[in-house]
């Protein structure tokens, strides 16, 4: 996966906005990764197929206490 830029990762900061853990309650900051990546869609059959493969762009979050992780669609997040 390819590192945010520190362009990306300042604009990112300023709008992503996380709070209480759902997992486990913690209020405080969650780490910023400062990786980006994507979800794969495969086809309903669950095989790897090329031209019925989907992506979304994501950047996570991710709970220092207890490792949950919050996905944010990379360029709704990056376009505000």
């Amino acid at each position: 996966m390819p590192k945010l830029t520190d362009a990306e990762l300042q604009k990112l900061q300023q709008n992503i906005r996380v709070g209480k853990c759902p997992n486990c309650g913690f209020d405080g900051d969650k780490t910023l990764s400062p990786m980006d990546g994507a979800i794969l869609s495969l086809k309903e059959q669950g095989y790897f197929d090329m031209e019925g493969m989907h992506t979304v762009n994501i950047v996570m979050t991710i709970c220092p206490n207890c490792g949950f992780v919050s996905f944010f669609s990379k360029g709704v997040v990056l376009k505000k």
